[in-house]
């Protein structure tokens, strides 16, 4: 990744979120325009997990060199206290709809944004205090085991003390409301979800492979996790 004059990332090509094509389509402009008041809904109502938690979990986590992978409106990045005024913040994702969204969003901190596949990265020598992967592993395919390999591709681009952190729906394990199973069933049968057999100790093992000091706990039907590399 080449930096621009400012310090700050460069936009380049081959990054991004590595959903499947239906996945991806539903964030266009008109799911965008709704994405906020969803969220509102849904994060208390279905899926019982506080919006504040993950505003939370951005404000204690988030450094100074920030890379955000699957920002969808920008909404927690808009409401986080970064530990000062200027963070220098990048964004990926392979909807131009949500990158071109977020940046307006959080237009006052110039961010940079990246566009491809989230289990592609090529990074190149970029580093970072911190990575968000907010909602990002329920949309990715594949088990478990191989949607962490996204630890992998970015464990490498953090110092020591560097923070990881996020936050996924569960499919097995979790204290589902009957709203949060149905609504499971259909955006797993839509192609959106890809998250049937994911559950809080499949994480955790993932988790335990490569790093000694993480947290990990559910809400409802989200598990929220904090890694410290």
């Amino acid at each position: 990744m080449t930096g621009q004059p400012d310090g700050r990332a460069a936009p380049a090509p081959g990054l991004g979120l590595g959903l499947g094509l239906r996945g991806k389509s539903i964030y266009t402009g008109g799911f965008l325009s709704v994405y906020d008041f969803l969220l509102r809904v849904t994060c208390p109502l279905v899926w019982h997990c506080p919006r504040q938690a993950l505003v939370d979990l951005y404000s204690h986590n988030a450094g100074m060199r920030h890379l955000d992978i699957g920002p969808g409106t920008g909404y927690f990045l808009d409401k986080c206290d970064f530990p000062g005024p200027e963070p220098s913040v990048v964004l990926v994702d392979n909807s131009r709809a949500v990158l071109d969204r977020v940046t307006s969003r959080i237009a006052r901190y110039h961010p940079a944004a990246l566009f491809g596949d989230a289990l592609d990265l090529d990074l190149g020598d970029a580093k970072f205090e911190s990575v968000a992967l907010l909602n990002l592993l329920h949309c990715l395919p594949g088990g478990m085991a191989y949607k962490c390999t996204i630890f992998d591709r970015i464990a490498g681009h953090l110092p020591s003390g560097g923070r990881i952190f996020g936050c996924s729906l569960l499919g097995r394990g979790a204290q589902h409301s009957q709203a949060a199973l149905a609504l499971m069933k259909l955006l797993n049968k839509a192609g959106i979800f890809h998250n049937a057999d994911d559950s809080l100790d499949s994480l955790k093992t993932e988790l335990d492979r490569r790093f000694s000091a993480f947290r990990l706990r559910a809400y409802g039907s989200m598990a929220l996790f904090e890694v410290k590399v």
